[in-house]
């Protein structure tokens, strides 16, 4: 199970997580503490993760948001603890890209209301929680709503309902020093509904690709530390993953927009983004050979693991490097070309582990470099003598690396690297390994309020 978003408990002990990354919603049993999923995201048919449940009055079907590259299809979904996770109802109830609530009726009325947000608006529809069915018109509530990533600022009981705006605070790139300290800022600050959902140095140090992640809209933008300037690079949305070539003139990045699949683009913005592969299922790539030759790439198969991918920068010709029944990605080559780390939870947890990188694309050697790992993809020193590494317990560690030739491989053990801010996860290190480049929220002295607004469905009977 990855990271929880959203979770809703009904009367008979079972609480369902929704999954912070590409997973299912799970059962999680109160008494023994035994999970098990209870839906499926299938990347083939066009979804990727499913999060925010929330049971409904019966305690056996629930509502969940489901992710999807598609904008039109990422919406509410209806599903129940009683039927298989390949057999759960696929057809959509609203289009939203937040989590929604369903809140009966005041006692005495009958039904009940799915409320949702789109955007800034907060939104109410009469819902038939028996026949899953929306009817009537949905009525505004509120509009200034504040949200975060996939949740929406608001709560209901049938008498009182509670929202919040959004200060907008702004988020800064920040240059940090292995102490911890700041040492000086890339671009200017933007707000913070603006998510920040990777960054990506160049090569020579003097731009980064960083995903912006603005609700249904995911563009990759070149922040020149030059000029101090940020510009789009992409313009049609639903981006993910920005890799720099090694010479610093193109970003590659996957795209869901169109036809979906892995395209690159020239940094300048000067040319056509090209596609140089089609893949229905998002393929992120990870990293991209020093010699230009390959891109690695994870995928999720069927069965929800992640498996490694390379494609020939030459004839446009992807394959399979690294499958298991377990999690193997986020792989990344070293500077000189000869090895790859990559993580895998085959050990039971996140661990990372470098193989050798034959000229011919195929791998030889395997060797357990960390003590445990988590899923961001591992940092090479750039002298490919060394590797960074972010811990289980949210610690930068170095672990110094040494070859007495080809397919041998020595690791020293683990050291901490510095300390470096919470958000360090989602930030890149400089190519000389100094310093990293961290999104960071400013302080605001603005508080956004909370709205309470009592007997708030006085107003939708005639919705209903």
């Amino acid at each position: 199970m990855e990271v929880a978003v959203g979770s809703s408990w009904n009367g008979e002990g079972t609480i369902l997580i929704g999954s912070g990354g590409n997973g299912p919603v799970a059962r999680l049993s109160s008494l023994d503490g035994t999970t098990a999923p209870v839906t499926q995201p299938d990347p083939e048919s066009g979804f990727t993760g499913d999060l925010m449940p929330w049971f409904l009055p019966d305690g056996r079907r629930f509502l969940y948001l489901r992710r999807s590259p598609k904008l039109e299809r990422r919406g509410i979904y209806a599903g129940s603890i009683d039927v298989a996770p390949a057999n759960q109802d696929l057809r959509q109830i609203v289009a939203t890209p937040l989590g929604a609530i369903y809140v009966p009726a005041n006692a005495g009325s009958g039904g009940g209301y799915l409320v949702f947000q789109r955007e800034r608006t907060l939104l109410a529809q009469p819902f038939d929680a028996a026949r899953l069915r929306l009817s009537g018109e949905a009525v505004r509530l509120a509009d200034g709503v504040g949200y975060r990533l996939d949740s929406g600022f608001f709560a209901a009981t049938p008498d009182v309902l509670v929202y919040r705006g959004d200060a907008n605070p702004l988020v800064q790139l920040t240059w940090f020093g292995p102490d911890g300290k700041a040492v000086g800022v890339a671009g200017e600050p933007f707000e913070h509904l603006s998510t920040i959902g990777g960054v990506s140095i160049a090569p020579d140090g003097t731009r980064a690709a960083v995903l912006r992640i603005e609700q249904e809209h995911r563009d990759v933008w070149i922040v020149d530390f030059v000029r101090g300037a940020s510009a789009r690079l992409t313009l049609k949305g639903n981006v993910r993953a920005p890799v720099w070539s090694p010479d610093g003139s193109q970003v590659v990045f996957w795209s869901g927009r169109d036809a979906t699949g892995l395209y690159r683009k020239r940094a300048d913005g000067s040319e056509e983004e090209e596609q140089m592969m089609a893949s229905l299922k998002p393929a992120n790539p990870t990293s991209w050979s020093p010699d230009g030759r390959f891109v690695l790439f994870d995928i999720r198969d069927r069965n929800n693991s992640m498996d490694m991918w390379i494609l020939s920068t030459g004839d446009r010709k992807p394959r399979l490097l690294l499958a298991t029944d377990f999690n193997e990605g986020q792989g990344v080559f070293s500077p000189d070309g000869r090895w790859i780390a990559y993580l895998s939870n085959e050990s039971g947890k996140e661990q990372v582990y470098v193989r050798g990188f034959r000229p011919d694309g195929s791998l030889e050697g395997k060797w357990l470099v960390s003590r445990g790992a988590r899923s961001v993809s591992p940092r090479w020193r750039p002298d490919s003598k060394g590797l960074l590494y972010l811990s289980d317990d949210l610690h930068w560690m170095s672990v110094a690396l040494s070859a007495s030739g080809p397919g041998s491989l020595q690791a020293g053990p683990p050291a901490a690297f510095g300390e470096l801010p919470p958000d360090s996860a989602l930030g890149a290190f400089a190519p000389d390994g100094r310093r990293m480049l961290v999104p960071v929220t400013m302080s605001t002295a603005e508080t956004a309020p909370f709205t309470v607004v009592v007997n708030w469905q006085s107003g939708l009977a005639a919705a209903r």
